[in-house]
Order: C-alpha cells, then structure tokens, then sequence
C-alpha cells in the first residue's frame, strides 16, 4: 500500500459502505477497499465524521464506522450518478 492517494474522493469512502455487505467497517478494512494505510482512512472518515456523513465507536477494542442517514444519501447519489454513467453511450 503506497500511502494516501490525493485523488481519493470523500464519495469514494461512502461508496466503501454500500459495496461491503457488513453493517460496520473498520478503517483497516475501508483501507484496503481505497489502497491507503489505516492511519490514512482513519483521518479521512474521521473529517468524514466530522461533516455528519459517518459516525463511529469502538466494538471488542476496535473502532468500527457507519453511514449516517445523511451519508447514506450522499452515497446513494453517487452510485446512481455512476449506474447513470454506465448506461450512456
């Protein structure tokens, strides 16, 4: 893993939580799905938490995080927005 990627999209942290069937992941897990280390997307969805989009809390000594109702509508958004895009042309 080479590190954070300035081209990563906050949309592209949501969208991790729509394509994991898991009710919560962990910043390890959203990590691997943006190839950045943990301590990249821990700082990213923490500015994500931040902004009302995620919320988290610690489960069995680690953190786990979730959509918000408000992230979840961003994110759904974007999905279509690209579902959108695959159908064109």
């Amino acid at each position: 893993m080479a590190g954070r990627d300035k081209h990563t999209a906050d949309v592209d942290f949501l969208l991790c939580f729509l394509a994991d069937p898991a009710p919560v992941l962990t910043a390890a897990e959203i990590g691997d799905m943006v190839d950045m280390t943990r301590q990249g997307a821990y700082a990213r969805l923490k500015k994500l938490q931040d902004r009302g989009l995620i919320e988290s809390d610690m489960k069995s000594g680690s953190r786990v995080w979730w959509l918000t109702s408000k992230g979840g509508q961003h994110a759904a958004a974007a999905a279509q927005s690209f579902d959108s895009d695959d159908s064109i042309g």
